[in-house]
């Protein structure tokens, strides 16, 4: 008998131990990827100011800013794929710091966003023909992660597209509510291409690019 209350509370302890540790490197695991986010969305957050700051130097002494514009806004959107991407692969992952990765998503969220109005301007002002999609998903749905696959393939190849992604079911920006209700977002996936078409459910490569022309 006394063997046996020795071999459980042995047990419990050889758990307790086990469960500790799992939770520490739990922890020290979200510390990473905190940190690798924190370090990519503050320089994304630089290169956007940078931007900003080029176009207020040009309105007001002059000059051509649409020469320094492009670079700038591929380094803004560079910057914000790389982000959307390690957000991406840490989404499936159970984060024990709930609030910070919120606040994390929601600076990508901005950033995104910051990222299309950027382009937006840069179409307007300098002529430009950029393409811009925004993509509308979900997080770990089979079409949503296909198209996203898609897109990545349709960027790589044609140096005029640029895709701005958005977790569709985010609750923590409500400026996320207006543009769904701009563009009638109810489904996921859905591409607006240009501002003006709308594709819903999974849309082929072929298909992206049509609706491009």
């Amino acid at each position: 008998m006394v063997s046996r209350t020795k071999l459980l509370i042995g047990s419990f302890i050889f758990t307790l131990v086990v469960f500790i540790i799992g939770l520490f490197i739990g922890f020290q695991m979200d510390k990473l990827r905190v940190n690798d986010l924190s370090n990519l969305l503050s320089e994304s957050d630089l290169n956007s100011q940078s931007y900003l700051i080029n176009q207020d130097f040009y309105s007001v002494f002059g000059g051509d800013w649409c020469k320094n514009a492009l670079p700038l806004a591929e380094k803004v959107s560079l910057e914000s794929v790389r982000v959307g991407r390690l957000l991406s692969s840490y989404e499936s992952k159970k984060f024990y710091n709930e609030d910070e990765y919120n606040y994390l998503k929601r600076k990508y969220f901005l950033l995104e966003l910051n990222a299309f109005i950027l382009f937006t301007k840069m179409n307007q002002n300098c002529k430009t023909k950029n393409h811009m999609i925004l993509f509308f998903y979900d997080i770990d749905q089979g079409s949503s992660i296909a198209q996203g696959t898609n897109l990545d393939e349709l960027v790589e190849e044609n140096k005029l597209v640029y895709v701005f992604s958005f977790d569709r079911t985010y609750t923590q920006e409500p400026l996320l509510e207006s543009i769904k209700t701009q563009y009638n977002i109810t489904k996921s996936p859905t591409l607006i291409i240009n501002s003006n078409k709308k594709l819903e459910g999974f849309t082929t490569y072929k298909e992206i690019l049509n609706s491009l022309n």
